[in-house]
């Protein structure tokens, strides 16, 4: 599931704050950094940028690796 799909689906099941976690750094920064970028992944950022600032208490954040290992072993086992 992308992120934008999460965002969506968990918006529409009512939650009004809600942090994502992403061991994605520079997926990160995009998102947060205003810059122009007219490939594919600029589109795509420009997408989660326009939904947070649409939706008040939603937010995306880095998180390393090493402490996201819980999710990476369920997500392997999934």
């Amino acid at each position: 599931m992308s992120v934008l799909e999460a965002l969506f689906r968990v918006h529409g099941m009512g939650y009004s704050k809600v942090v994502f976690e992403s061991d994605a750094k520079e997926v990160v920064e995009a998102i947060y950094l205003n810059r122009e970028d007219n490939s594919e992944f600029g589109s795509i950022t420009s997408c989660y940028r326009r939904f947070l600032t649409a939706v008040d208490g939603f937010s995306v954040c880095y998180v390393r690796w090493k402490a996201n290992g819980v999710a990476h072993v369920l997500a392997r086992h999934s």
